[in-house]
C-alpha cells in the first residue's frame, strides 16, 4: 500500500509540474539582436567591437549543444 501511495505523490508532483524557466525565443532573439546593434553602432575600434561581438556570441550560444 506504500508503494502506491509514493507512485500516487510522485505523480501528482510530476503533473504538476509546468513552470518553464525560459525565456520565449522572440524575447530572447531580439534582446540579443539589441545588444549587438549597441555594440556596432558605438564609436570604438573595429577590434574592439569583434571583441564584444564574440563575447555576446559566448553568452547567448550553446557551442556544446550545437555539437
Amino acid at each position: 500500500m506504500k508503494i502506491k501511495k509514493y507512485v500516487f505523490i510522485f505523480l501528482i508532483y510530476t503533473l504538476n509540474i509546468n513552470v518553464s524557466y525560459a525565456i520565449q525565443a522572440d524575447i530572447f532573439v531580439q534582446s540579443t539582436v539589441n545588444r549587438a546593434s549597441k555594440v556596432l553602432s558605438e564609436n570604438i575600434s573595429k577590434d574592439e567591437k569583434i571583441n564584444e561581438l564574440k563575447k555576446i556570441a559566448l553568452e547567448t550560444v550553446d557551442i556544446r549543444g550545437i555539437g
